[in-house]
């Protein structure tokens, strides 16, 4: 246990483990699709693959084809959840395959998004427009008003 301890890199990764919270075992599940075993052979493989995780976590987006994607936590615990449950044969290599399915979950989010805006700012168009309705008297008392301030301005 000492030797653990002492391994920087087995401290670091211990900490990582904690930093996903609810979806640590999809992380998991996804770091065991790389060729990380032995552990004690390839504790940096595996670091940096916690790394990377917890920059994509913390960051929220990803870049794709040389194109910026936003994507929340949910959609990457549901993106990593689809790649643990496929069943590869051979060993991941790279993140690729994660994010070929983020792409398509970070497209969903954003017109889920889009369209939960443009709703809402429908509604608040609604609601100016219900401001601004005048009735005839407030017509006729805006015309006078006017008129009173030509006649002094002439």
């Amino acid at each position: 246990m000492d030797e653990l301890i002492a391994d920087s890199d087995m401290t670091a990764i211990v900490k990582l483990s904690n930093a996903f919270g609810a979806h640590s075992a999809y992380v998991w599940a996804y770091a065991e699709l790389f060729d990380i075993t032995p552990m004690s052979k390839r504790k940096k493989r595996l670091l940096l693959i916690l790394t990377e995780m917890k920059r994509l976590y913390d960051s929220e987006a990803f870049t794709y084809a040389k194109k910026r994607y936003e994507i929340s936590r949910k959609g990457i615990a549901q993106a990593l959840d689809a790649v643990v449950r496929r069943n590869f044969t051979s060993k991941l290599t790279n993140h690729n395959y994660l994010k070929s399915v983020m792409m398509n979950i970070a497209e969903t989010e954003y017109q889920e998004k889009s369209k939960t805006e443009e709703k809402m700012l429908k509604e608040r168009e609604d609601g100016l427009r219900q401001v601004d309705r005048l009735t005839e008297t407030d017509i006729e008392i805006n015309r006078a008003r006017v008129k009173e301030l030509l006649g002094v301005i002439k």
